[in-house]
């Protein structure tokens, strides 16, 4: 009986070390700064296969698999967190495209990331993180996720060898940040344009001109408007003004003394939505005098967006 028992340890023991595929791998982390815009970044995976202590036929350990878990949200439709507070995310395959999950959740090969390894090589497997626009703006902090990484021998899902878990932190960094635009009425927002053009051509009494300014902010701000001219439209060459009327949100705002010194013209303390919260701004033209002189008239009204 002493014997049997001798000849089962010896094979149970064969069998644990037949069982490993000696990987060792490098997870990194995932570091961004989030304004609002969408993200997309590949991250990479660094994978080693030392040449020592490997008796696995390589029909397995010459391939290996990455799966991912669902991480603090225990859901497919990852978040990072800050307290109650949440960003919701995505870590993807890349071609072909899908999300990366935990083995036995998975359907397919786009739903892990994989590649061949020899004795002694170092590869990297790249996937791609994404943080879509947000239904909000997140308020400034850091929010974080921490996602397992469990690599694996891989020829099929029939025909695998469980190795290493470890820990991919992610860390999104928001900070205060405040954005505006200038744009025709009712275009949504646009970075990148800050400025409008309002041309009346020939000028008449009561005639309007529009344009909207969006506020983008994932705090409180406040808007103040200005006028070079003081709430006039100024000859070119001669000191000769023609008035005009400026409405901010459907309210009139006296322009009169703000060059230099802009008038408040709306404070909000909440943060905006991800498309920004919207306010027109009209011009209307006063009374032109009855020898009013010929020739082009400007004003250049100025908006600043600020902390409270």
């Amino acid at each position: 009986m002493g014997r049997i028992i001798i000849i089962i340890m010896s094979l149970l023991f064969s069998t644990l070390c037949w069982a490993q595929c000696n990987y060792q791998f490098n997870q990194n982390q995932i570091n961004v700064n989030y304004n609002g815009a969408a993200i997309e970044i590949p991250f990479t995976i660094n994978a080693q296969r030392p040449g020592q202590g490997q008796s696995k036929p390589p029909g397995i350990c010459n391939e290996i698999a990455f799966f991912f878990g669902t991480g603090n949200a225990n859901s497919y439709n990852r978040k990072v967190f800050q307290g109650s507070s949440s960003m919701s995310y995505t870590l993807e395959k890349i071609n072909p495209s899908g999300t990366l999950k935990a083995f036995g959740d998975h359907s397919g090969s786009n739903e892990f990331l994989s590649s061949s390894i020899d004795y002694n090589q170092s590869i990297n497997l790249q996937g791609v993180f994404k943080i879509p626009v947000q239904g909000g703006l997140p308020n400034k902090g850091l929010y974080q996720d921490v996602v397992n990484v469990t690599a694996y021998g891989y020829n099929n899902d029939n025909a695998n060898q469980q190795g290493m878990t470890k820990q991919l932190v992610i860390n999104v960094q928001v900070q205060d940040f405040m954005e505006l635009s200038i744009v025709p009425v009712g275009a949504a927002h646009d970075g990148s344009s800050t400025s409008a053009i309002l041309n009346f051509g020939q000028l008449a009494q009561n005639q309007e001109l529009a344009a909207d300014l969006i506020v983008r902010a994932n705090s409180g701000y406040r808007v103040k408007v200005g006028s070079q001219n003081n709430g006039s439209f100024k000859h070119a060459t001669l000191n000769t003004t023609i008035p005009y009327q400026f409405f901010f949100a459907g309210n009139t705002i006296n322009l009169n003394g703000t060059n230099g010194n802009p008038t408040n013209a709306v404070y909000n303390s909440n943060s905006t939505p991800a498309s920004g919260n919207r306010y027109n701004m009209k011009v209307r033209v006063g009374a032109l005098a009855s020898n009013q002189a010929n020739g082009d008239y400007t004003d250049i009204i100025t908006v600043t967006i600020s902390s409270p």
